[in-house]
């Protein structure tokens, strides 16, 4: 078992030195990068709808982006009130989509991606 072992780490050793694990990093990034779109798409997927009554981080991270953009001026509490419905109605119309105050795939899709 000790020799099998030891033969493992051996094989390890060498791959390390064949195999710069920068550059693995780097090889991961970049597929990220290149294929930005279907990775977005896979978190929408994950992503909660938000309505009037919603409560999370996520709700948090949205008034975040709709503050940025002037459509949210309350208090980033996570917490979808009516302030929050309101800026979604304004952030949903500037994205040519119906301003049903609730958002769902196509408002992430639209926002994530354009």
């Amino acid at each position: 078992r000790k020799k099998k072992e030891e033969k493992e780490t051996k094989t390890w050793s060498c791959l390390y030195r064949i195999i710069d694990p920068e550059e693995i990093r780097e090889t991961i990034k970049e597929a990220f990068i290149m294929d930005k779109e279907a990775n977005i798409k896979a978190l929408i997927e994950f992503l909660p709808e938000i309505k009037r009554g919603s409560r999370c981080n996520t709700v948090k991270a949205l008034q975040t982006i709709l503050a940025r953009y002037g459509w949210y001026s309350d208090k980033i509490d996570g917490s979808a009130g009516p302030n929050t419905i309101s800026g979604i109605k304004l952030l949903q119309t500037a994205l040519n989509l119906d301003a049903d105050g609730v958002v769902g795939s196509a408002t992430w899709t639209k926002l994530l991606l354009g």
